[in-house]
């Protein structure tokens, strides 16, 4: 819901939210009790987020300065990984077999 801002003469910004386009000409100072006439001010569009803002302030860097690495890792990937459940289930001798065998459905070599 937006906010909007009245002034009041005696005691200054009131700020009340109504729907959009709903809201009156002047509204009632709930201090004071006088009419206080709207004022137009800027839209609160920038207001994110804390992790919203961080994800946008990471991008922008990034694209500054990108992270570059140095080194290799330290461990090199196994394209043909199995889960290890595999060897808990048939037993390691069967788990090796199973992972040297060709799948039927591929084609022959």
């Amino acid at each position: 819901m937006p906010s909007y801002e009245f002034h009041c003469p005696d005691c200054g910004i009131v700020q009340r939210f109504h729907r959009m386009g709903a809201a009156p000409a002047t509204e009632t100072c709930p201090h004071c009790g006088t009419g206080a006439p709207r004022v137009f001010s800027a839209p609160l569009l920038s207001r994110t987020s804390g992790r919203l803002r961080s994800v946008r302030e990471r991008a922008e860097e990034s694209g500054d300065n990108p992270a570059i690495t140095h080194r290799r890792p330290d461990r090199q990937r196994n394209d043909r990984h199995q889960p290890p459940e595999l060897a808990r289930l048939v037993g390691k001798k069967a788990a090796s077999e199973l992972r040297q065998a060709r799948h039927p459905a591929s084609p022959s070599r």
